[in-house]
């Protein structure tokens, strides 16, 4: 009686509750009134679904910035979403928030306060949904997912629940200044009650997840081809595709239109089905040129690394960030972000002095959409941004590379 007491009289409780029965409501409301329209206008279809489990953690991959919508449709259930911190910002942002109650995850820092809020809905009987590569994919093809992800199902309360999307980043890849027309489609994969998942290991479990959530749109198009149709297709692709296979540079590779060039010659058209097309192309799909540039830093390490003199890359037009006592303050502006093999330096309108960061000592991080980079040390949590786009990909693989951390 006396704990029963205290809860209801937790301001953290009643909050809780509060918020649980709001967004319920809103969830409800808008699933009838929008939930036709939004299929149609997205192009947005489902297999029909029953998830068994009253209380349940939804794992789904994350090929748009729908896809949390999309959840709601497809299976019919209320649950609180991990997000990123970033979308409750600003007017619509704390609207977003209110009505949607959504657990913030600040990208580029640690996620041990989003593990420990998504452990206190479940001992509560709220589901809750989760897409746990933490970004839309790059390539078309499922990113890393973290295996601490299978130790948090493990030590958590109900069912584990996975879901695939399949289409959604041919309408809008996370690099594309315009969205496309085209389907996409979603379905339940399996459910795996809290007995099973109590017979499992954390391995077991780990493996289960990566296999359900896999999906390349490369291989699902050349199955079930679709075209996506749009304006100025390649616009963007530079944001992904960094390093030429022709000439083996860094940041030559510029697009325009449908286009994607390098002054060396090489030239790759983006079609409707999402493929490359072009005279001697080593590769036909985003997802294989990603995957040879993997392979290139990683053979090219070494010599990146010994680049500490003179930078083998340079961003311009950079706004730098930096959170001080809870506020985002504005370090620097149309900065130069200069990178070498140890280290880069950030020097614009508001510094006194360059700012040197070295890659050793960056601690995580992380990139939102397509034109912020993330990344905590010691000093602080720091946030790079670009009108235009600014290679978040580009950024991490070089932290992992150059700091000896897997990255194929």
């Amino acid at each position: 009686m006396k704990t029963a007491a205290v809860q209801q009289t937790d301001p953290k409780e009643i909050r809780f509750q509060k918020d649980t029965a709001r967004s319920r409501r809103v969830y409800h409301v808008l699933r009838i009134l929008i939930g036709g329209i939004f299929c149609r206008l997205t192009g947005f279809s489902y297999e029909p679904c029953k998830i068994q489990g009253q209380t349940f953690l939804l794992l789904a991959n994350h090929t748009m910035d729908i896809d949390p919508v999309c959840l709601v449709i497809g299976t019919k259930k209320h649950m609180r979403y991990v997000a990123s911190a970033n979308i409750m910002r600003g007017p619509i942002g704390r609207v977003i928030a209110y009505l949607a109650s959504p657990i913030p995850r600040v990208k580029g820092a640690s996620a041990d306060q989003a593990i420990e809020a998504i452990k206190y809905n479940l001992e509560r009987n709220v589901s809750v949904a989760m897409l746990p590569e933490g970004n839309t994919t790059w390539d078309g093809e499922t990113g890393f997912i973290p295996p601490r992800t299978a130790q948090l199902v493990k030590d958590a309360k109900g069912n584990l629940v996975t879901y695939r999307i399949e289409g959604g980043y041919l309408r809008k890849p996370r690099w594309a200044a315009f969205r496309r027309k085209g389907p996409s489609h979603g379905q339940l994969v399996h459910e795996y009650t809290r007995d099973e998942l109590d017979r499992m290991s954390v391995d077991e479990i780990y493996r289960h997840i990566c296999e359900d959530l896999y999906t390349n749109v490369y291989e699902v198009q050349k199955k079930h081809p679709a075209l996506y149709r749009g304006s100025n297709l390649a616009e963007g692709l530079d944001l992904t595709l960094y390093i030429c296979p022709k000439c083996g540079r860094i940041g030559t590779l510029k697009a325009y239109e449908d286009t994607l060039r390098c002054g060396c010659g090489l030239e790759a058209v983006y079609t409707e089905t999402g493929f490359l097309k072009g005279q001697n192309l080593p590769y036909d799909n985003i997802r294989d040129w990603n995957c040879f540039q993997k392979e290139w830093l990683s053979a090219h390490e070494e010599e990146l690394a010994a680049q500490t003199e003179k930078p083998f890359l340079t961003d311009t037009r950079v706004e730098l960030y930096c959170t001080e006592k809870g506020k985002r303050i504005r370090k620097a502006a149309n900065a130069d972000v200069r990178l070498y093999g140890d280290r880069f330096e950030i020097a614009g309108d508001g510094l006194d002095k360059p700012m040197v960061f070295y890659w050793k000592d960056i601690e995580k991080m992380g990139a939102f959409r397509r034109s912020r980079v993330f990344f905590t040390t010691a000093g602080g949590f720091y946030e790079m941004v670009r009108d235009g786009g600014l290679s978040g990909l580009r950024y991490f693989a070089l932290y992992r590379t150059l700091t000896g951390k897997s990255y194929l």
